[in-house]
């Protein structure tokens, strides 16, 4: 059976939108459970740490809507987390796919 692989253009690879969700969810889910073990005192961390989570998923997520609209090159966002994979057809495996730019220069300085 032929290994699935990473989806890519030259050097760049494309990123995998379900992925990324699935991996902010983890976020969110883990922030939820540092409030719930602050609740039990947990040495006065859980909030900041909480904080900090928060403000990394609005980060993913903010750059996520610019790369899908085509402002923001989704190279900027590939990590191993959230790799297309080549290969995966059909059925609950269907997943959006972000191509890396064509003209990688496109949308690689933030902007605000």
């Amino acid at each position: 059976m032929k290994q699935p692989r990473a989806v890519s253009r030259g050097d760049q690879k494309a990123i995998s939108v379900g992925y990324e969700l699935l991996t902010l969810q983890h976020a969110v889910e883990a922030a939820a459970a540092l409030v719930e073990a602050g609740s039990a005192d947990l040495d006065g961390r859980a909030e900041h740490q909480v904080l900090a989570v928060l403000a990394l998923v609005g980060c993913r997520l903010r750059d996520l809507g610019r790369a899908v609209g085509g402002h923001l090159d989704p190279a900027v966002l590939w990590a191993p987390h959230n790799a297309a994979l080549d290969g995966i057809r059909g059925g609950e495996d269907r997943d959006v796919v972000l191509p890396p730019s064509p003209d990688r220069a496109r949308g690689s300085a933030r902007q605000k």
